[in-house]
């Protein structure tokens, strides 16, 4: 039944998501370079950017939310108090993990945290000596009582136990942002991360329409005339489109941006404008989209000679085994001509195959192509998610993983619904 199909996509659909956001957050929060110490610049190629104190680290560390547990509960040692997500510096983290790991109490952890500093101005090197001794084990010997008690070790249980924490966690507020809930920023350059992304999604999606209507109209439309006519002159553009696809798209795209954005080659191949002569007129990505219109021109016509050749020999070969089956063979003989035959019984049947490349292309419409708009400059989606993992900034990279994922099990979703338009007699529920 079709209503039983729709409630197992949506509950795969659901599942899915939720499988990917923990993934994704879980991949967040070990990817490298210190979240804290990038928004206080200390990753900046900006000589003016002074240290930082431990003051500012646990300032900022509170501000992105860094002092909250990771998830809705956590399973900890029995030793761990119930706020130990709360010490965000990751020195100070280090020194009561393995005071605890000693056996020693929450109580007494503090009290030498909170004394430390002290300590440090008074007996810098006695300091040094007790956390080298902590952590290499070698005899320690102190003036400082409170210093002996905690190098000595003690029994402590590590059956670990469940700590529940709520709502009020670091992943809970993560994928609230991703469905508009709290700002999240970038840690390079400050801005909302959704607003980086809606002005990328227009200067990919304007193209990306573009492309996806001339890539799959023309090539349908070629593979159709190339099976109906098989010695034509549609043959021969076939084969010129299957030239371009042959062709690395890097290097066709380097090949049109050399001879036709310059004069140097004659005055007739300066056709398209160059790339750096993209301009942002306004605050609206969308009016500099449209006013840039005339330099997205060639990489929409660099993209779509590349991909038609494809879309066009997946058409025609659907259609020659369409062609080779008995039916289609006894409409022949009735003296059906092949464009009839293939317009009352072929296209429909050797729609199939189109319609599993056009979901695979699909997410690629706000997605963009990375070596198009590296090339061409232009400031897309793939650009966005290029330059972020270069920068190392986790906070723009994975929303944008997090939108492709979603767009991928749409198109999953959208190619089954459209197998069945195209064969009623494929069963859905049973698959």
């Amino acid at each position: 039944m079709a209503t039983g199909f729709q409630l197992k996509s949506l509950i795969t659909f659901v599942l899915t998501l939720w499988f990917v956001s923990m993934f994704l957050f879980l991949c967040q929060s070990l990817a490298p370079h210190d979240p804290v110490e990038q928004a206080l610049g200390v990753y900046s190629q900006d000589e003016n950017v002074a240290g930082y104190t431990d003051k500012d680290y646990i300032s900022k560390a509170k501000e992105l939310g860094l002092d909250l547990p990771h998830f809705y509960f956590s399973i900890l040692p029995q030793y761990y108090p119930n706020d130990w997500h709360k010490i965000v510096l990751p020195s100070q983290r280090a020194l009561a993990k393995k005071l605890m790991q000693h056996g020693h109490t929450w109580t007494k952890i503090e009290k030498y945290l909170s004394q430390r500093e002290e300590l440090k101005r008074n007996n810098l090197e006695g300091l040094l000596d007790f956390e080298s001794a902590l952590f290499n084990g070698h005899p320690f010997n102190s003036d400082s009582a409170l210093l002996n008690e905690l190098i000595q070790k003690k029994n402590t249980s590590t059956f670990p136990t469940i700590r529940w924490h709520g709502t009020n966690n670091r992943y809970h507020q993560w994928v609230t942002s991703l469905f508009g809930g709290a700002k999240i920023y970038s840690t390079i350059d400050g801005k909302p991360v959704w607003e980086k992304i809606k002005n990328a999604i227009l200067w990919s999606l304007f193209p990306g329409i573009c492309v996806f209507l001339l890539v799959f109209s023309f090539g349908i439309f070629l593979g159709y005339k190339q099976v109906e006519r098989e010695s034509s002159i549609w043959t021969l553009v076939a084969k010129f489109f299957d030239l371009l696809y042959s062709m690395p798209i890097f290097w066709l795209s380097t090949l049109l941006l050399i001879f036709f954005t310059s004069s140097d080659y004659g005055s007739w191949t300066n056709i398209f404008p160059s790339t750096h002569s993209i301009s942002f007129v306004s605050d609206s990505p969308f009016v500099n989209v449209i006013s840039n219109f005339k330099n997205l021109i060639l990489p929409i016509l660099c993209a779509s000679a590349h991909g038609i050749g494809y879309v066009s020999a997946h058409t025609a070969n659907s259609l020659r085994n369409e062609l080779a089956k008995p039916h289609i063979l006894y409409a022949r003989q009735k003296g059906n001509s092949t464009s009839d035959i293939l317009k009352k019984h072929g296209l429909k049947n050797a729609m199939i195959p189109i319609v599993t490349l056009f979901t695979e292309v699909l997410p690629n419409i706000i997605l963009g192509s990375l070596v198009i708009e590296v090339i061409f400059n232009i400031p897309g989606m793939s650009r966005l998610i290029y330059k972020s993992v270069l920068l190392a900034d986790w906070n723009v990279v994975f929303p944008v993983v997090f939108i492709t994922a979603l767009l991928n099990i749409f198109a999953f979703w959208l190619a089954d619904t459209l197998y069945k338009r195209f064969d009623p007699r494929i069963n859905l529920s049973n698959s």
